[in-house]
């Protein structure tokens, strides 16, 4: 076996060589002997393969149980080979533990339930005598492996990481043993993860609305359930139906592979058949019939949404799945309603102010489909049955024809556009070829057949469609001011079961790794051939890039002047898109860019503001000339500019109820004190203030700005250059970048800083330490090996021990904050981690992080996990053909005239574990710590943190302009 993956990833060499790709986005597609259907796209754009696995199975097959979700979260524990020391004597205390939670399904005695949960807390600690954690994930990094995850559906479940091409044959031979014999341990730790899964998706702000209104549209179907099951159903877990879950439907006859990269499909297929071919051949079992309940036209349903003063009403139609012969009609039809150009009927009441809002969304899932058509009346006096009255009457139109055929044309132009942009990277093909293959495409050129389609619509096969579907039969919506009872999901308070072989390898792992270095040679990028550099003038550069895939140009301003130098960045960038000219409304200039199948959007970040064009080659011109038209007379509106002012009383009104916001915004309270962007983001009265004028003089100025321009295209960069100097004064432009570095706050003592949220099912749990500066290229890699050994991913210390070891969290993870080097090097840096627990859990997960920082477990197989990860990362994130120009630019901007990850790989590969422990023990251990804690925190635990640091209670006022005194 050895010998073959060797030889594969020598046939392989002759592949990896260009270094963009050339237009072919083809898929080929191969039957296994076992039935296994494989699916394979070359592309050697970047040097990186996307490997995945679908399972035709989700939680439809197994509904409110959870089961489908769960056995996902298992499928990252190993085998009968991977994981364990010695499987043989592992099984007996498994086998026991299995039996005991079949009894804990069967008993509702609160006594009994008790004994047979601290057994199997007896049992598990037994088991991991023998187990491996984590193995599997470390294999997949040691051969060149990043972004290793998997997800389930209603449909179907993914597994799916990136990899280095030069390791395909031991990733096709892991991730087939994988699928073989699955071994359900380490199953209390990870029931207890679910649990914190469960809590975390009930605290999401708009996910339990979603459950509810699924219920209400699809009653009759399995859709009506949770993906991750009822909270009966995951007190109640049974590892024998979870093994003939996988019986029946972990078979090559239900299972897909797909492949998108690097590759060379001619010399993969005997490998393929060596390693996938051995999965068990089978075909699922049909899924049970259903029917959903029909509409009639006469209920009305309530959806709770904790949003203040906004009114929303809708229309919901059962429509057809993606693979009905009627999908593209109505998709299309829907389109002409509501579409992203903003150009449809009910957007043109939008424009027109009839409405705040209107939208029409469907949503296709395997087995049943439905369409919201809905608006949002104004604000605070709009009316819901006017609003109501006005859908009925654009889907009136549209059913008659109503519409020019110049708007069915620019949408079939728009739906080219999307595909051609969404198969031109090796990820963007690769979720498409999982999305067909899950929904249950027969073939890929089945699914791009659609494209074709989509061409050949006319309006009489829209007008049918709409008529067919958006008849009297429909349930209508209306939004209901207000919160969902929360479940309270318990976990039983198990010891922690910790693995005594952190560093062990098995026989297998030994087997596949041999004598193989495992090294990935990440490939660079060259400045000066990837993409052209031209000046447009002192303060303004081209960097043009050609386009051999397809014939979609894209062309960016990036004006060096973001959020951290002025806050209203990042409404102006909303309020832009909004706006029209003297000649041209809103609605017009989108009809007019549309007919071009052309697109112009605003953005922004911390450190630019971005104007973003993009659409066809043969319309680059046309294209141009508009975006100077929109460039030299934009128009103010008052009315639009009203609308955003409400759009930021919203935003107050539904941040509290937003508990990941509010966790963002005390993180940067606690590092950044009053430069935090929340404290400083713009409020509803400072828009009030500026105004309208005040917003497009902003835009107008922001012209003047230091802009770097990115193209990707078929035209020459001079062609490219004169355009630019056609719509944009380069010549003007005067004002060079300002690099700002918001100063890290520094604290002289411990501290705990409190946000008391009492609707909050889960608490977050936080720290964050300030550094010294890491000014050298050799300093800033032991401190970045450092911090993805600690936190950085699933074989991170604060991972296996908050989340695989004492099932505290789902989530636990840390991250850097490093200021620019080349500007900035001087300066402090900073680590933080956050931790989402249990609220009755907030004691002991902050004692369990501090003891971590405290005492800091070095681990070799954590730490070489932790080396080739940074390596993997810097080859698996090699920029795409559209993302190169701006790679090149930004660090251009910073001052380097080559790949700076040149000097990273090199120290990197020569870093030792006595790096890391080094830099623990003199720069970690010592500095002064300060906790986070956001959740249900009540007085007791209060006096608790009191151990930790001086305790700080937040309030709204404290963490975001929108609450506090100066408005």
């Amino acid at each position: 076996m050895k010998k073959s993956l060797f030889t594969v990833a020598i046939a392989l060499a002759a592949c990896c060589l260009q270094a963009f790709g050339t237009g072919d986005t083809s898929v080929r597609q191969f039957k296994l002997a076992n039935g296994m259907t494989v699916w394979l796209s070359e592309d050697h754009s970047q040097p990186k393969v996307l490997g995945a696995v679908v399972v035709k199975t989700g939680a439809n097959q197994c509904p409110n149980t959870g089961i489908a979700h769960y056995f996902e979260h298992l499928m990252f524990k190993g085998t009968d080979k991977i994981g364990t020391t010695d499987y043989e004597a592992e099984k007996q205390w498994l086998d026991s533990i299995a039996a005991k939670y079949d009894l804990l399904a069967k008993t509702t005695d609160a006594g009994v339930r008790r004994g047979l949960q601290a057994d199997i807390n007896r049992l598990s600690h037994k088991a991991a005598e023998y187990v491996i954690p984590n193995e599997f994930n470390n294999l997949i990094s040691y051969f060149g492996g990043s972004g290793l995850n998997a997800a389930t559906s209603y449909d179907f479940t993914i597994f799916y990481n990136t990899f280095a091409p030069e390791f395909v044959g031991q990733w096709a031979e892991l991730c087939s043993e994988r699928m073989i014999n699955p071994v359900f341990r380490m199953f209390q730790s990870e029931l207890e993860t679910v649990y914190e899964e469960k809590n975390m998706v009930a605290d999401n702000l708009l996910a339990p609305a979603m459950e509810h209104l699924l219920g209400a549209v699809l009653e009759g179907g399995p859709y009506v359930h949770p993906v991750i099951g009822s909270t009966e159903s995951l007190k109640n877990p049974s590892l024998n139906e979870m093994r003939e879950f996988f019986g029946k439907y972990y078979v090559a006859g239900n299972m897909g592979l797909i492949m998108c990269g690097d590759i060379c499909a001619d010399t993969l297929m005997p490998l393929l058949e060596r390693s996938f071919g051995r999965i068990r051949p089978g075909c699922a079992p049909p899924s049970a019939p259903f029917a959903l309940k029909p509409f009639d036209g006469t209920r009305t349903v309530g959806i709770k949404l904790p949003i203040p003063l906004v009114k929303v009403t809708a229309l919901a139609y059962h429509t057809p799945t993606e693979e009905d012969s009627d999908y593209v009609a109505l998709d299309m039809a829907s389109q002409i309603l509501s579409n992203g150009s903003g150009s449809g009927l009910l957007d043109s009441l939008a424009d027109t102010k009839a409405i705040m809002a209107g939208y029409a969304v469907p949503a296709a899932f395997k087995d049943a489909g439905f369409t919201l058509v809905g608006a949002v009346p104004k604000i605070p006096f709009g009316s819901k049955k006017k609003a109501e009255r006005l859908c009925y009457e654009m889907i009136g139109r549209v059913k008659r024809g109503e519409f020019p055929d110049t708007m069915l044309d620019a949408l079939k132009l728009a739906e080219e556009l999307d595909f051609k942009l969404s198969t031109e990277t090796i990820d963007g093909r690769a979720l498409l070829m999982l999305d067909a293959f899950g929904y249950g495409a027969a073939s890929w050129d089945d699914y791009v057949g659609r494209q074709s389609r989509v061409a050949q619509l006319t309006k009489a096969d829209v007008m049918a469609a709409a008529n067919k579907y958006f008849d009297g039969n429909y349930m209508r919506l209306v939004k209901k001011f207000g919160t969902y009872q929360k479940d309270r999901l318990s976990q039983p308070g198990y010891k922690p079961v910790i693995p005594r072989n952190v560093d062990a390898r098995s026989d297998y792992a030994q087997w596949l790794v041999g004598g193989h270095p495992g090294k990935v040679s990440p490939r660079f990028v060259n400045f000066d051939s990837y993409a052209r550099r031209m000046s447009l003038a002192p303060l303004a550069t081209l960097y043009a890039v050609r386009n051999d895939v397809n014939d979609v140009f894209s062309i960016d301003f990036v004006f060096a002047k973001g959020t951290l130098d002025d806050p209203l960045a990042s409404s102006v960038a909303d309020y832009m898109g909004d706006l029209g000219t003297d000649s041209l409304s809103r609605l017009g200039l989108s009809a007019a860019l549309a007919r071009l199948g052309s697109r112009l959007s605003f953005g922004s970040d911390h450190n630019s503001f971005t104007i973003s064009l993009m659409g066809l080659d043969r319309n680059f011109e046309p294209t141009m000339r508009l975006f100077a038209h929109f460039v030299r007379r934009v128009k103010a509106d008052k009315d639009k500019m009203a609308e955003l002012v409400t759009g930021a009383k919203l935003s107050a009104g539904t941040f509290a109820e937003d508990y990941s916001d509010i966790v963002r915004a005390v993180v940067e309270k606690i590092a950044y004190g009053d430069k935090s962007s929340y404290l400083n983001a713009v409020t509803a009265g400072q828009l009030k203030r500026i105004g309208a004028d005040g917003m497009v003089k902003w835009f107008k100025d922001l012209l003047h700005t230091e802009c770097m321009v990115l193209y990707c295209g078929s035209m020459a960069a001079d062609s490219v250059a004169l355009a630019v100097r056609n719509s944009i004064d380069v010549d003007a432009i005067n004002v060079p970048c300002r690099f700002i570095n918001r100063p890290l706050k520094a604290y002289d003592r411990p501290m705990v800083f409190v946000y008391n949220a009492p609707g909050a099912r889960q608490a977050n749990v936080g720290t964050y330490t300030v550094l010294p500066p890491s000014p050298t290229v050799p300093r800033r890699v032991t401190e970045q090996l450092w911090a993805e050994y600690f936190g950085g991913s699933m074989s991170s210390v604060l991972f296996q021990e908050m989340r695989e070891f004492r099932s505290l969290a789902y989530s636990s993870y840390g991250w850097l904050t490093l200021p620019l080097m080349a500007k900035f090097g001087d300066a402090p840096t900073a680590y933080h981690t956050i931790t989402g627990t249990q609220a009755d859990k907030v004691l002991t997960a902050v004692a369990t992080v501090d003891s971590l920082f405290d005492n800091m477990p070095l681990r070799l197989s954590g730490f070489e996990t932790a080396r080739r990860n940074l390596l993997n990362s810097i080859n698996n994130e090699y920029p795409s053909m559209r993302d190169v120009g701006e790679y090149i630019a930004w660090r251009r901007l910073y001052g380097y005239d080559s790949d700076p990850e040149r000097q990273r790989v090199p120290l990197i590969e020569k870093a030792v574990a006595s790096d890391v422990e080094g830099f623990y023990s003199d720069v970690v251990r010592p500095a002064v710590r300060v906790y986070l804690v956001v959740g249900n925190i009540g007085k007791a635990e209060m006096k608790a943190l009191e151990k930790y640091g001086e305790v700080v209670e937040l309030r709204k006022g404290d963490i975001s302009s929108m609450f506090s005194r100066k408005k």
